[in-house]
């Protein structure tokens, strides 16, 4: 297992590896004239020194999440909450990769810190959390690491699709949440394949410890957990099911403190 002093640590190989690949790119690109015949002699010194560059720092980033040792302090409470008399919920903090209070390195999902209390003298079921999309789609919370990685890498493209520009860390740094700086592609693409094939443990068993299960809540008690999901940009709320006896029940919490949240524009 990794474990790192900063989250910013391996950023500036991250920025290399980009420009390697375009000025890899740069040399490619231009119109050919495919004969069927092999080219004759050698490659040429330049192709292999931008090749071997273009591995190095690849290898060198795809590092692949890693625990961060001493992770910095979340950021204040948000103050985002609701309640319908018999279930209070709050937002405490958000930690979004590589911001206050990440403990994974380029993790490719938000994490929602809830607080959740039982205002009646019954014990409450919390059955799930969801997240409403700018669409009105609801995601509910991710209870897999590696699924939660995926969905934010399809659900970019599905966002691309609809003239939606997606980044980590601009609008929700003006939320005062933090976060490095870039296009999702560029800070998720290197390390998502490594991480799926090299999952490690450690991180699927703190993921587990921290989010929110099916979970029986007694009168007057309160509970703190998290709920994971994918990367979404300006979330319009966060949706908690909920039984008391046999009735379903529903909170809804607006989110339109965190308008702006990953919009690249």
């Amino acid at each position: 297992m990794n474990r790192i002093q900063s989250p910013q640590k391996n950023s500036w190989l991250i920025t290399l590896a980009q420009a390697a690949f375009f000025f890899l790119r740069a040399f490619s690109l231009g119109p050919k004239i495919h004969t069927g015949r092999r080219p004759k002699g050698p490659p040429k010194a330049g192709g292999i020194l931008i090749t071997c560059m273009m591995a190095c720092l690849l290898t060198a980033c795809a590092t692949g999440p890693a625990f961060i040792e001493e992770p910095s302090a979340p950021r204040p409470d948000f103050a985002i909450s609701a309640t319908d008399g018999n279930l209070s919920a709050a937002l405490n903090y958000l930690i979004i990769a590589n911001g206050p209070g990440s403990w994974v390195e380029n993790a490719p999902w938000d994490e929602y810190v809830l607080t959740l209390k039982n205002l009646t003298g019954d014990p409450l079921t919390i059955e799930k959390v969801s997240l409403i999309d700018p669409r009105g789609a609801y995601f509910e919370s991710e209870s897999d690491p590696v699924q939660a990685g995926q969905k934010t890498s399809d659900l970019a493209q599905q966002y691309e699709e609809l003239g939606m520009s997606i980044a980590v860390g601009q609008a929700a740094s003006a939320a005062g949440i933090g976060g490095i700086f870039g296009p999702i592609s560029s800070i998720f693409g290197i390390t998502r394949d490594h991480y799926e094939q090299k999952e490690h443990a450690e991180i699927r068993n703190e993921f587990n410890r921290r989010r929110f299960n099916i979970i029986r809540l007694q009168g007057q008690k309160s509970i703190t957990n998290s709920a994971f999901f994918p990367v979404i940009p300006n979330p319009q709320a966060l949706i908690i099911n909920y039984r008391k006896g046999n009735n379903p029940e529903t909170i809804e919490m607006s989110l339109e403190k965190l308008k702006g949240l990953h919009t690249g524009g």
